[in-house]
């Protein structure tokens, strides 16, 4: 309870950082986190909160989020538009359940004005799978592959996502739909059993033949000992 209490409320603060309109760094957010806790925010913890709300798939308030680079540094701001709303609402566009969610739809009605970002991006086709690199949240589960599964709208098609971590910082994430994950396992088990199969069909005769052989030469290793005794003992 405590670790979630903390990752809630430091995604309030990087949300409440972002409606002062300014552009800011992750290291920025974190030096504000770290004066309004009074406890220092690590970078990193920030870095990962940034790079999942700012992600439309996975964030409805990705929708209003723009990030740029400077350098090797990403920087990011929310639209004009966005700042009329409060921080209960824009944290609640965060959620994807709870009292707390304030979905995109409701945005749009209430901030006609947020329409145009919204229609903009919901026109464009979305990725069947996305593979990303992303940095292991400190707060997280300490799993070298972990599966999370979410439901971002009762009428859509459920999202799943499998993370590898080949790294202490950073893992490879795979998302897709509940329905594209399942053919993907589907195809992996066939494409295994066709490999079994033609292993099967092209080295049977080969592993009877290397049997058969494997034993000729145990039996004659055993009956040119047994001789070689035999003449010791004469």
């Amino acid at each position: 309870m405590q670790e979630n209490a903390i990752k809630v409320n430091n995604t309030r603060l990087v949300v409440s950082a972002l409606l002062t309109g300014a552009a800011l760094k992750s290291g920025d957010i974190a030096r504000m986190a770290s004066e309004a806790l009074g406890t220092e925010v690590k970078t990193r913890s920030i870095s990962g909160i940034l790079s999942r709300i700012s992600d439309r798939e996975k964030c409805d308030l990705g929708f209003f989020i723009r990030k740029s680079r400077q350098g090797n540094t990403l920087v990011y701001s929310l639209v004009r538009e966005a700042l009329d709303l409060s921080e209960n609402h824009a944290y609640g566009l965060t959620r994807k359940i709870g009292k707390d969610r304030y979905s995109l739809a409701q945005a749009t009605r209430d901030f006609p004005r947020l329409r145009k970002y919204a229609a903009t991006d919901n026109s464009a086709p979305r990725q069947a799978i996305r593979v990303i690199r992303k940095l292991v949240s400190a707060a997280g589960p300490q799993k070298v592959i972990a599966m999370n599964s979410a439901q971002d709208d009762p009428s859509a098609d459920r999202k799943v996502e499998v993370s590898v971590r080949y790294s202490s910082r950073y893992a490879v994430s795979l998302t897709t739909t509940f329905s594209t994950f399942v053919f993907i396992c589907c195809a992996l088990v066939l494409t295994l059993a066709a490999c079994s199969f033609l292993a099967y069909a092209f080295f049977y005769h080969l592993l009877i033949i290397a049997s058969v052989v494997a034993g000729v030469c145990f039996a004659g290793i055993f009956f040119w000992r047994a001789r070689s005794r035999v003449r010791e003992k004469t």
